[in-house]
């Protein structure tokens, strides 16, 4: 009996994953916003200068494309002895809803503007023996599951002369914030707080250096803004975070191999069903149609999804199917 050598072979091996694009069409129309504020003597000398700041922070919001949206607007203190409570207008342990209804009206559970509920809300009396913004965010956030809707974005904006001080390593805490929601691009983090070396100075008050929560920052990129503490207007670190959500680039780019007859792609809405979407050469309306383009996308399958859609459509996605891979197995 002789041995006969065999040559290898190749055998494919069903991976049974998927390729999926997802670009959000419109600027989301709901925030759930937490302003974490330090109340440590640290704050004392910048208080005149907050308050004269609150108005601005809410302002800014009417800059978001599509005017002001549906938020959340919750305060709360980087004092563990607070525990994460929330500070609403009326001393009690609330956030304030300012809901834009379908017809246009609002649904708000305050008196008076926006404005002055969440200025009553934000202004705190400096007491605090410790500042740990980022410990009592995530406290605030444990304390209250109901502050966060599922569509909504999260954005947590710290306000602090001082570094953080929280017990949990930046990575605990990362992790935490970022599965507060189903898709991590859906949270912002802000601060206005000292610079990243060096202390900072604005009419006597001084703000000393703020490597960590700055570290902390840069833990979220391209979702996440600072503004220095140190100056007269701080409603920059609202502007940037306006600016921030105009600027969430649409990759069109397919990242990997796949099979181009598998792909189905459609739109959501938020008041009515989703819809399936043709391909562009049926000429059917609101279509995608996929495009070889090594220039644009150089990288993995080197092709790109192309579309249109109804004006009305807040998300595209596009599934296709992992081109199927072969590999080489020795018999």
């Amino acid at each position: 009996m002789s041995c006969v050598d065999q040559p290898w072979v190749s055998e494919p091996v069903d991976t049974a994953r998927v390729v999926r694009v997802e670009h959000a069409l419109v600027p989301p129309k709901s925030y759930d916003l937490l302003f974490v504020i330090d109340t440590s003597p640290a704050m004392q000398p910048h208080v005149e200068n907050l308050a004269r700041n609150l108005p601005n922070l809410i302002n800014v919001l009417d800059t978001v494309t599509g005017g002001r949206p549906s938020v959340h607007i919750a305060v709360t203190t980087s004092d563990p002895a607070d525990d994460g409570a929330f500070h609403d207008p009326n001393g009690l342990d609330d956030f304030l809803i300012d809901e834009r209804r379908p017809n246009g009206t609002r649904l708000d559970n305050f008196e008076g503007s926006l404005v002055d509920a969440f200025t009553a809300a934000a202004t705190l009396e400096p007491g605090g023996a410790r500042s740990q913004p980022l410990a009592m965010a995530r406290r605030a956030l444990l304390r209250h599951p109901e502050f966060l809707r599922e569509r909504a974005y999260l954005s947590v904006i710290v306000i602090t002369p001082q570094d953080d001080a929280s017990p949990q390593s930046l990575g605990v805490l990362e992790a935490f914030f970022k599965s507060a929601k189903a898709d991590d691009e859906q949270v912002i983090v802000a601060a206005a707080t000292g610079l990243r070396e060096r202390p900072c100075e604005f009419e006597g008050a001084v703000a000393t250096a703020s490597p960590r929560l700055l570290a902390f920052l840069d833990r979220f990129p391209g979702r996440s803004t600072v503004t220095a503490i140190c100056q007269q207007d701080l409603s920059g670190v609202l502007q940037q975070f306006a600016e921030l959500l105009k600027t969430i680039i649409h990759d069109p780019c397919i990242e990997v191999p796949f099979r181009e007859e598998t792909c189905t792609a459609w739109l959501d809405f938020e008041d009515r069903p989703s819809e399936v979407l043709g391909r562009c050469e049926d000429g059917l309306g609101p279509c995608f149609a996929i495009e070889h383009d090594p220039e644009t996308c150089p990288g993995g399958s080197q092709h790109k999804v192309t579309y249109g859609h109804s004006l009305d459509a807040t998300h595209f996605t596009m599934e296709c199917e992992v081109e199927q891979v072969t590999e080489i197995v020795e018999p």
